[in-house]
């Protein structure tokens, strides 16, 4: 068995998928030209293109509001939020939109994402960023 990095493995899992199905698109802040503020989607520009590889404002509420109502639409966004600790910016839409949307719409509307983020860095710095 080969050993990768994590990283490398997010990354190979999401252009794996993307290759599947071409509704698939990754969406966060710096994740296309940089790959990512951790690499986890270093390449997928170059393969994918800029219609599927989509840098985001610095905004987390933006983030998750864009993947929910694009998912909702028939698209399949895979929404990163580039620290766990930002989270909690849009923890109103995760919660009351994209987790209850099914329910709230007897079935008839579904979301279907992928909500990615990560914490810790091994520095205790959590989102200070120092």
């Amino acid at each position: 068995m080969s050993r990768i990095m994590f990283r490398d493995a997010v990354s190979a899992a999401l252009a794996e998928e993307m290759r599947k199905d071409e509704k698939i698109f990754v969406m966060g802040e710096d994740v296309a030209i940089t790959g990512g503020v951790y690499k986890a989607t270093k390449g997928l520009l170059a393969e994918f293109g800029p219609q599927r590889v989509r840098n985001t404002p610095l905004s987390e509420l933006a983030i998750l509001g864009t993947a929910t109502g694009a998912a909702m639409c028939g698209a399949r966004p895979v929404a990163e939020i580039m620290h766990v600790d930002f989270i909690g910016c849009g923890f109103d839409i995760v919660l009351n939109q994209m987790s209850k949307m099914c329910y709230k719409t007897n079935g008839k509307v579904t979301v279907p994402l992928v909500l990615r983020t990560q914490c810790g860095r091994g520095k205790s710095n959590g989102c200070t960023q120092s």
